[in-house]
């Protein structure tokens, strides 16, 4: 018994398939809106760097992290917003160097300045050893990014977020994937390590996909105590 009506139209006679019923639109084609049966590159052209399309796999996440594009307006606040909270990091570190250096519980810091009386130098003993910590310490955690690092560090950012949503050995690839940075004359780091060293820490510091960095002057009044308090904790730990 035939599925067509009586209604449906047939193609006309003349044509190769003459007579036959002219299929409905759509009729055994995939759900237009279900996008599990997409290609990653089809998944991932729907996604912007404000609505990035949900993770699903690693492949995806790299894919569409590594080519989405980054508005210049998002680049410029998310570098002053980074900038700003790594000064006050550098200020909260270097303060707590000197109050271990007064309190007298720094054995390095004693064994310097014995090593500095050895060889008669009467310099300013406190600050040159405060900045040569200040040196190590931004060997692991950079205070500054270059202009053209910002787009790939930010990029990996998000790739590390959205990766905390895969199961372990597709966030491990994500995780383990090489980022190329132009500082220090350039060289390659995992996008774990990446993290780790700028320290966007997006799902702890609320930064969202979302336009976060639209509006720099509104987050940073808004959060001020919050890192304050992050960073007393973390810098602790550092010492």
């Amino acid at each position: 018994m035939s599925h067509h009506s009586d209604t449906q139209p047939r193609i006309p006679k003349g044509h190769p398939e003459g007579g036959e019923w002219v299929e409905k639109a759509g009729q055994e084609a995939h759900m237009a809106f279900d996008p599990r049966e997409l290609s990653d590159e089809e998944y991932n052209k729907d996604g912007s760097f404000e609505y990035p399309p949900k993770a699903r796999s690693a492949a995806q996440v790299l894919a569409f992290w590594s080519r989405v594009e980054v508005p210049d307006s998002i680049l410029e606040g998310a570098k002053a917003v980074w900038t700003a909270r790594r000064e006050l990091e550098d200020d909260t570190v270097r303060k707590q160097y000197g109050e271990k250096i007064r309190s007298h519980e720094n054995e390095e810091f004693r064994e310097y300045v014995a090593f500095k009386k050895e060889r008669g130098d009467s310099g300013n003993v406190v600050g040159e050893w405060l900045d040569q910590k200040m040196a190590a310490y931004h060997q692991h955690y950079p205070h500054y990014i270059r202009d053209d690092d910002i787009r790939t560090i930010l990029r990996a950012a998000h790739a590390w977020w959205q990766a905390q949503d895969l199961p372990e050995d597709e966030k491990a690839q994500v995780l383990g994937e090489q980022v190329y940075l132009n500082d220090r004359g350039g060289y390659s780091i995992t996008v774990d390590k990446c993290e780790q060293m700028y320290g966007f820490n997006l799902p702890q510091r609320n930064f969202r996909a979302k336009a976060v960095f639209r509006d720099k002057s509104r987050w940073a009044l808004d959060s001020v105590e919050q890192l304050r308090d992050d960073l007393d904790r973390a810098s602790r730990g550092l010492l």
